[in-house]
């Protein structure tokens, strides 16, 4: 009995996630359900490829979309012994070929090709499937799981066809052939003494077609271990020639990474030299504006000298009070004045208007003493008006210098906020043009990394067409491989089909001959002397 025991698979078919899904098959009956795409017969497929390998399937059918490598691998219990085989999918460029095929026996693994494996796996479980890895899975596919479209072709198909593939998958058309060939022989058996010398005749064209066949298979025993070591020779260059294209891309992609950057670092780059040049433009106008509008204004001033050592309000305190004392001076000589004029006015009518007596003569004494006193305070009021205009002058002029002085002051608080702003400006102009620099270096190594790129675009296009061409020739070393070992197979079955048919034409001959000694010995035997 055979039992399907475990299934393991991972990226085959809709089993596309990239984790391997394992399962245990119990003993019984086993139903698979689930909606359509769920993987039922993706089961079933896998469960064919791991037995038999791909047959008349691809591998891109099996392989899930997207993905670079997949497997099956089952246990198998038959007749009291278990054993796993597995087999993997890898893509390859366009393809999808078959790798690490290998079975467990005994706890002792052992490496096979795909068709080998096959053969195998045809040995253990005593299937009568065609040995070629190509060739359709004809007990499984159709004793065991029939796709649909093919079993609606069985269906349609006329009862002897059904028989013929009846036959085909349990491996009995051989005996119809014996028994036609049974019936035939028994027909060729009565008249084999006419016809012995005729079967024999085209001996010696058999033989030598079989000498034909011979050099033929030696000549393909020679060829096959050459195009063995090509199409190895084809699979390492294939292997080396991915390997390198597979590096390039990975190099191509650090490299695009870098390239990618190349319109922001110009961006950054045009923005730092805005900005430097925006800093100098500032720089230059608040050099030529402390130049032109504040330094010649506060030069001039700082070679000014004050107009006086006493502060402004000292002179208006000192010109308030003289104006005070030219007040009561001024008010002392209208005073002084009028008595002046009285007594002149006495002594002119020489009477007192008031009391009618005449006027002494010390009056005119008076008057001279009054216009004396009218003198002194006169020359005391034009000095006080002299000395008050010129406190009023000394005072107008501290107070234009004050005013002066205070514009100084805010000239040279401008003069100053200009300057640090000057530093400010040039400091961060040094900044970006620091920062310029290490943008513009970096700039030239993505831009070098960018002529990079094209030229490892360029390369992996190379490497891919040699790829192809590797592939091809891979394809084509093992297609003619394949081509040649089939032929020497069919070729060593037809010589050994030639080496009987040339053994027994020689049997036939001896009898032929010993039927004709028998009938030049004696034509009264009563039966022939081969029955």
């Amino acid at each position: 009995m055979t039992l399907l025991t475990h299934v393991s698979l991972k990226n085959i078919r809709s089993f596309n996630d990239g984790s391997e899904v394992s399962f245990d098959i119990p003993e019984g009956t086993v139903l698979f359900e689930g909606d359509v795409g769920s993987g039922k017969s993706t089961i079933l497929y896998a469960v064919e490829f791991a037995l038999f390998g791909l047959g008349d399937m691809s591998g891109g059918y099996l392989l899930s979309e997207g993905t670079n490598s997949g497997h099956v691998r089952l246990s198998v219990t038959h007749s009291g012994r278990t054993f796993e085989v597995h087999r993997g999918l890898r893509r390859t460029g366009e393809n999808v070929v078959q790798e690490n095929c290998f079975i467990y026996e005994d706890g002792t693994r052992t490496e096979l090709s795909p068709g080998d494996l096959k053969q195998r796996v045809n040995s253990l479980l005593g299937f009568n499937e065609p040995s070629h890895p190509r060739a359709e899975s004809l007990v499984f596919r159709y004793a065991v799981f029939t796709p649909q479209e093919q079993m609606k072709e069985i269906i349609q198909r006329n009862p002897d066809e059904r028989l013929l593939v009846i036959r085909r998958v349990l491996g009995i058309q051989s005996y119809q052939v014996a028994a036609e060939n049974s019936d035939l022989i028994h027909r060729r058996l009565r008249n084999e003494a006419r016809v012995l010398e005729a079967a024999t005749e085209d001996l010696g064209e058999t033989e030598a077609e079989a000498a034909r066949l011979k050099s033929r298979i030696e000549e393909l025993n020679a060829r096959i271990p050459k195009l063995q070591d090509e199409e190895t020779a084809a699979k390492a260059e294939l292997d080396k020639l991915t390997e390198k294209w597979q590096d390039a891309i990975g190099e191509r992609e650090k490299v695009s990474a870098s390239a990618e950057r190349i319109p922001e670092l110009r961006r950054s780059a045009a923005r730092l030299r805005d900005d430097v040049k925006d800093d100098e433009k500032r720089v230059s106008d608040l050099g030529r504006s402390l130049e032109q509008e504040y330094l010649p204004s506060i030069r001039a001033f700082e070679k000014k000298a004050p107009p006086s050592e006493r502060s402004t309000t000292d002179l208006e305190a000192s010109l308030k009070g003289k104006r005070k004392a030219l007040d009561v001076k001024r008010g002392s000589l209208e005073l002084l004045s009028g008595q002046l004029k009285e007594t002149q006015e006495l002594i002119k009518g020489r009477v007192c208007p008031r009391c009618g007596q005449g006027i002494p003569d010390d009056f005119k004494d008076q008057s001279a003493h009054l216009e004396k006193e009218q003198l002194g305070l006169s020359e005391e009021v034009s000095a006080l008006e002299g000395e008050i205009s010129s406190l009023e002058d000394l005072a107008r002029k501290s107070v234009q210098y004050a005013e002066e002085e205070r514009e100084h002051r805010r000239d040279l608080k401008r003069k100053a906020e200009m300057e640090a702003e000057i530093e400010e400006r040039k400091g961060h102009a040094s900044v970006s043009r620091g920062e310029l620099k290490h943008l513009e270096d970096e700039l030239s190594r993505s831009e070098a990394e960018e002529a990079r790129l094209k030229e490892l675009t360029n390369r992996i296009d190379a490497i891919a067409l040699t790829l192809r061409w590797s592939q091809e020739r891979k394809e084509s070393a093992s297609r003619e491989l394949t081509e040649s070992t089939t032929k020497r197979s069919e070729g060593t079955e037809s010589l050994k089909r030639l080496a009987s048919q040339i053994e027994e034409k020689k049997l036939k001959r001896a009898k032929e001959q010993r039927l004709k000694s028998y009938a030049s010995c004696s034509t009264r035997s009563s039966s022939p002397p081969w029955n």
